[in-house]
């Protein structure tokens, strides 16, 4: 992708104006941005967002990735997505909750725990491959280092090195500059749904060197989109990391922002949304979306369960959309069920509907979800998993996440500029 195109950028300030009107026709205007409520706050809402980040994990955030800049330079209260600073390491703290990305190792389960230590900023830490004392090198060779950055950015540079190489990074007690890796290749993967075939991701090769004899190893690439990188070592020769860095320029090419659920304990009726929005460069190249969902409970996203005796396979650990989203990856429907097991539930007509109905193998899941859905709405909500229950079931009985569509809408289509 063109340089030009990572440098032009929507830079939204939305003051939102919404008016509501509940049973007695009173209209409750709410403003956010500009002199209204805090982006940052959460938009005005009492309830926190709760942010779908994984096939099992949920993230309670406004700005999914991380990726929103809540104080841009003379524009007090607006929200931009974020632009990269050359100078800093988008690597590092890849792994936090914020952020939502990881690193890890596929094929080299001992390594796992070390891998942290490679995006921490820490002279002092490392990824250690060196053989002890006349020994060979275990694990070395084909070794293959995993990076979601939590979100995609223009990417230009990635750059590594052994403890004490760096003359940033000095760590005079860890003299092992010698210890770098001799051979690697770098592939990359933007993360959208377009580079993925069946769930996995399709990694293209950014860097190939089979014969490295520089310390600090700094490379340059084009200007493209990243979110995933992974690094392969290609020598049987031991080595060490201390710091996996990568460096961006421009925008990022996405950024969400979900704000608070706002409840109004009773129906209301949505009226206009406005806003106001300003863009950098090629106004073609860039927009903002506005949507919005609404429901009848606290709970957006819906925690399921297998169903006893289904079996499920999931391709390719799942797929993402075009903002690094998951949406799932199971070759079957109607696997996963909302409700609690029958032993977790006191209400004794409700746990034997569960045994004898919801949870019979011998009941179509068709019918089961449809028994469910008939049920009075405070005995659905007495037996649904909610996040601390769903957190408690064994990995092997935790269903996929979805977006709950049963007790509230699909997402909006966009709102047209005009309100």
């Amino acid at each position: 992708m063109r340089i030009n195109v990572l440098r032009n950028i929507l830079a939204v300030g939305l003051a939102l104006g919404s008016s509501f009107f509940g049973g007695e026709s009173v209209a409750e205007v709410i403003v956010v941005g500009s002199e209204g409520l805090s982006w940052e706050g959460g938009g005005g809402g009492e309830i926190q967002a709760l942010v779908i980040r994984g096939a099992n994990a949920v993230e309670r955030t406004n700005a999914p990735g991380g990726v929103i800049n809540f104080r841009p330079v003379d524009r007090v209260n607006w929200i931009f997505p974020q632009r990269a600073d050359t100078t800093v390491n988008i690597s590092q703290g890849a792994d936090s909750q914020e952020r939502g990305g990881s690193i890890w190792s596929p094929n080299n389960i001992s390594v796992r725990s070390s891998l942290s230590n490679l995006i921490d900023d820490n002279a002092e830490s490392a990824l250690d491959l060196k053989p002890d004392a006349g020994e060979q090198a275990v694990g070395a060779l084909g070794l293959i280092i995993d990076l979601d950055l939590g979100a995609r950015f223009g990417v230009d540079r990635f750059k590594f090195f052994p403890r004490n190489a760096d003359p940033d990074f000095p760590a005079p007690d860890f003299p092992f500059q010698k210890s770098f890796l001799r051979a690697y290749e770098i592939f990359i993967n933007d993360g959208t749904k377009a580079t993925q075939v069946e769930g996995v991701r399709i990694l293209s090769t950014a860097v190939v060197e089979n014969q490295n004899e520089d310390s600090v190893v700094d490379i340059r690439i084009p200007p493209q989109y990243v979110r995933h990188v992974r690094l392969k070592s290609l020598t049987s020769t031991g080595f060490e990391i201390a710091e996996f860095q990568v460096f961006g320029t421009g925008f990022v090419p996405e950024a969400r922002y979900v704000s608070n659920i706002f409840d109004f304990e009773d129906l209301a009726l949505l009226g206009k949304l406005r806003w106001v929005e300003e863009k950098m460069g090629d106004s073609g190249l860039s927009r903002a979306q506005v949507r919005t969902r609404t429901g009848i409970d606290a709970q957006p996203v819906e925690f399921t369960k297998i169903r006893p005796g289904e079996q499920i396979f999931r391709s390719g650990g799942g797929s993402v959309d075009d903002s690094g989203a998951w949406i799932g990856g199971t070759t079957a429907t109607n696997l996963e069920v909302p409700w609690k097991w029958a032993e977790d539930v006191d209400d004794p007509d409700l746990k034997e509907l569960i045994e004898t109905v919801l949870d019979n193998e011998q009941v179509d899941a068709r019918q089961a979800q449809g028994e469910f859905k008939a049920l009075p709405l405070d005995q659905q909500a007495e037996i649904t998993i909610d996040e601390s229950y769903y957190n408690a079931l064994k990995s092997q009985d935790q269903g996929n996440l979805t977006d709950d569509v049963t007790n509230w809408s699909a997402w909006s289509p966009p709102y047209p500029l005009e309100g």
